[in-house]
């Protein structure tokens, strides 16, 4: 029985469709609101390494699917992916905002002075 995956062998389907996922995956940048789409672009701009996208686009080419398929499978983890990274940052910026009003103080300078008391 022929081996499919080793530590050597990745499908061709993995770098293959690769240019594919990343046009599907920058077309959802185009939403109406301005902060989504700047942070969207700029998320799509990096040099990642797109492993999600990559293990996708294996995992279909090794259950034999069609290439449309996985290349979705690899635009939906990727946006997955950017929609956690978004959610952090953007939570981030809450508590900064927040914090700032509260304490009409940023956060780096109240745990600097935190510091200093203890």
């Amino acid at each position: 029985m022929k081996k499919h995956w080793d530590d050597f062998f990745v499908p061709p389907e993995t770098d293959e469709f690769l240019d594919k996922v990343k046009i599907d995956f920058a077309k959802s940048f185009e939403v109406d609101d301005q902060f989504l789409s700047e942070w969207l672009s700029h998320h799509g701009e990096s040099q990642g390494k797109w492993l999600r996208a990559r293990l996708a686009l294996a995992t279909g080419g090794l259950l034999g699917i069609s290439s449309q398929t996985y290349i979705n499978w690899a635009v939906v983890c990727e946006l997955i992916h950017s929609a956690s990274l978004f959610m952090t940052m953007y939570v981030i910026k809450i508590i900064l905002d927040v914090v700032k009003r509260v304490y009409g103080k940023n956060l780096v300078y109240l745990l600097l002075s935190a510091q200093e008391i203890i």
